[in-house]
């Protein structure tokens, strides 16, 4: 048996998970509770938090960016969302879509509107990959709901950006030429 260092509970190794994860839990309420409560306490909390990770981070850059590829390599259905979650935020859009629809995409393998099949690899080393998988908006006024989403080659996108998919059609037309 061993001891819970925050509420001195005895565990076995595997239930120690389940305590993690309760105290991780009322961690997140306390810090909505501060947020709602004392917004000027909650800045300065996330500020100290922040500097932390900042300290962290600017110490040891190799283990952050090991530790980012381990997770792509391993979840690149949750890099995905992260990264349109985060874009989301920016650009304070609408944010529906959901780790099973990216995975119902990447299951399917194929870029939706041109049939090229994703090269994964691009997530795995950190580098970019014209043929990596990257989630449009088809409308991009819109936000990231399964109905104006689709998963594309990341080339197509990056040629899309703000514009229309008659555009890069026209684009593309012309390069053939």
């Amino acid at each position: 048996m061993k001891l819970c260092k925050k509420c001195h509970s005895s565990f076995d190794s595997h239930i120690h998970v389940a305590c993690r994860k309760r105290h991780a839990a009322f961690e997140k309420a306390r810090r909505h509770r501060i947020k709602i409560e004392d917004p000027d306490r909650y800045a300065g909390m996330m500020r100290k938090l922040y500097d932390s990770n900042a300290k962290r981070r600017k110490d040891k850059p190799e283990e952050d960016r090991e530790r980012e590829l381990k997770r792509r390599r391993e979840d690149p259905a949750g890099y995905l969302l992260r990264q349109a979650r985060t874009r989301a935020g920016n650009k304070g859009l609408k944010f529906t879509i959901t780790k099973s629809w990216i995975n119902e995409r990447l299951e399917i393998g194929k870029c939706a509107v041109t049939g090229i099949p994703f090269q994964t690899n691009g997530l795995a080393g950190g580098s970019s990959h014209p043929f990596q998988p990257s989630i449009d908006r088809i409308n991009p006024d819109g936000g990231y709901e399964p109905r104006n989403c689709q998963l594309v080659c990341a080339i197509y996108n990056y040629a899309k950006h703000t514009y229309e998919h008659s555009d890069v059609v026209t684009f593309a037309r012309g390069i053939l030429k």
